[in-house]
């Protein structure tokens, strides 16, 4: 049960939550709210991701376009869909769905009409969250890709700047990654780059913490809500994650196994800086990090003022 994707459904009528609930508990997980004022405040601040909002209008005291523009721009609930649950009327349910509702439920309630309408956004949901997988996972490390990165990163910038939030971002090298393949051959070097990445991934323990693979044998990871102690108990614990996978490096001048070499930053996003000039920030860190001894990692603090390292 607790694999099943979320459902949040907002309405005072228990009858009306009792009939989705059998229609959806085999697909997922169902939570409720039942006031205006409860919906409004987890808008504000959504504890769960989830996969679907079922509103009923009785208690919706904003615009569908309102509701759907909030949803969108949270982290935890901007890949859901909004359902709108409402009176039976032509004119409202194509105003839902101008708005951006992906399907509009009528009452009185019709258990086979509503199963059937909710199935079509189940099944339409599935077949997107493949294909937008495919298109967003590294073939060989399974992990992010560059593209998976860009969209997250400016997500979470415009999330943390509108709400003054830290955001840190780690760039992870692999360090004489070269040697390594030209000591044991490319098929080891990609077993090698599988069980570095995993390691990593292992170490971003949030739900909103994201590794992807940067290019060749470097990865980034974005750490939102991370100031420069955060961020430093990230990066030590990935060097950690890898140095106990004792991957023999034969040619490396830092260790007998392989390691990473870390440059990370974090900021509160402000009116005049780019997400980018956090990720040369990192950049420029772990730049610092491998013409000095490797395997070793550097956090900067970055500010609309200049930079501080720790």
């Amino acid at each position: 049960m607790a694999d099943l994707p979320m459902v949040m459904v907002a309405s005072a009528e228990q009858d009306r939550i009792g009939q989705l609930s059998r229609i959806l508990s085999r697909y997922y997980q169902l939570r409720s709210l039942g006031s205006s004022a409860k919906l409004k405040s987890w808008l504000h601040k959504p504890d769960d991701s989830v996969r679907l909002l079922i509103v009923d209008t009785d208690i919706l005291n904003f615009s569908v376009h309102s509701l759907c523009q909030a949803l969108a721009e949270h982290p935890n609930t901007r890949s859901g869909d909004v359902i709108i649950l409402g009176e039976n009327s032509p004119e409202l349910e194509a105003d839902a769905l101008n708005s951006g509702a992906m399907a509009y439920l009528p009452l009185p309630m019709n258990e086979r009409l509503i199963h059937a309408r909710l199935m079509v956004v189940h099944e339409y949901r599935a077949r997107l969250s493949a294909l937008d997988g495919m298109s967003h996972i590294d073939g060989l490390t399974q992990v992010g890709n560059r593209r998976r990165f860009d969209e997250s990163f400016e997500t979470e910038w415009k999330w943390a700047a509108r709400h003054n939030f830290w955001l840190g971002v780690l760039l992870i090298d692999a360090d004489y990654f070269k040697r390594f393949n030209d000591e044991y051959g490319h098929l080891e070097g990609d077993r090698c780059l599988v069980m570095i990445a995993q390691a990593l991934k292992d170490c971003t323990l949030r739900a909103h913490d994201l590794l992807a693979r940067y290019g060749g044998e470097e990865f980034v990871a974005i750490v939102p809500a991370a100031s420069q102690e955060g961020l430093a108990i990230v990066a030590e614990r990935m060097m950690q994650g890898v140095q106990q996978l004792a991957i023999p490096h034969a040619r490396s001048d830092v260790a007998d196994t392989v390691s990473v070499s870390i440059g990370g930053a974090c900021c509160r996003p402000g009116r005049e800086q780019n997400r980018r000039d956090l990720l040369l920030a990192a950049d420029e860190a772990l730049y610092e990090v491998k013409h000095a001894r490797r395997n070793n990692y550097r956090i900067q603090v970055t500010d609309e003022s200049g930079k501080h390292e720790q």
